[in-house]
């Protein structure tokens, strides 16, 4: 066999391959290693404590299904952080869409205080964000949801809740301006 033949027969041979077994961008994870074709990314969303960002290994993480609500109570002048998780336990790189915002209601009080740091999630990798509600010293009712988009085919928009509500002393229930706690007879 004469060298033209063999480079013949080889490049026959890519392109034969090329034909019958496409190869695409998203075939690649980010580190360039091949995604098989039957792969796919998952995103879940976790509510953690604060020693899970010191040690994943450490701390609490509770399951957040998409859809769910977050209830913050009122008490004057406190602040609330809850920490969101986002994890990839998918086997394909997740995708995500940052940055993230509220899709509706935010008045202030409910914030975004620190976005994901990555938009690129391989599989078993994870990245969080912290929502913040700063009481003032006035009860404000306070519902709003943000979004958290990805290329997860099975779902693509993760959405959460999150209402600020109030009960106990600190509320003001028949709408005077003064609560149970300050004396007035009527909010009891």
């Amino acid at each position: 066999m004469t060298l033209k033949n063999s480079l013949l027969i080889a490049v026959t041979t890519i392109v034969a391959s090329l034909i019958f077994f496409p190869v695409n961008k998203k075939s690649f994870h980010q580190d360039g290693t091949i995604i098989p074709s039957n792969t796919s990314p998952h995103m879940t969303l976790w509510r953690v404590d604060s020693m899970h960002l010191l040690d994943e290994s450490k701390g609490t993480a509770t399951l957040w299904p998409c859809g769910d609500e977050y209830y913050f109570t009122y008490h004057p002048n406190v602040i609330e952080d809850v920490i969101v998780v986002i994890l990839n336990d998918g086997d394909a790189d997740l995708n995500l869409s940052l940055p993230l915002n509220f899709d509706s209601g935010s008045s202030g009080l409910v914030n975004i205080i620190e976005q994901p740091n990555s938009s690129i999630l391989v599989p078993g990798a994870e990245t969080h964000f912290i929502i913040r509600y700063s009481a003032g010293t006035s009860y404000v009712h306070v519902e709003t949801s943000l979004s958290v988009i990805s290329n997860d085919p099975i779902q693509s928009a993760c959405k959460i809740a999150f209402e600020v509500g109030c009960s106990g002393l600190d509320c003001d229930n028949d709408g005077d301006g003064f609560t149970e706690n300050q004396g007035d007879c009527d909010d009891a």
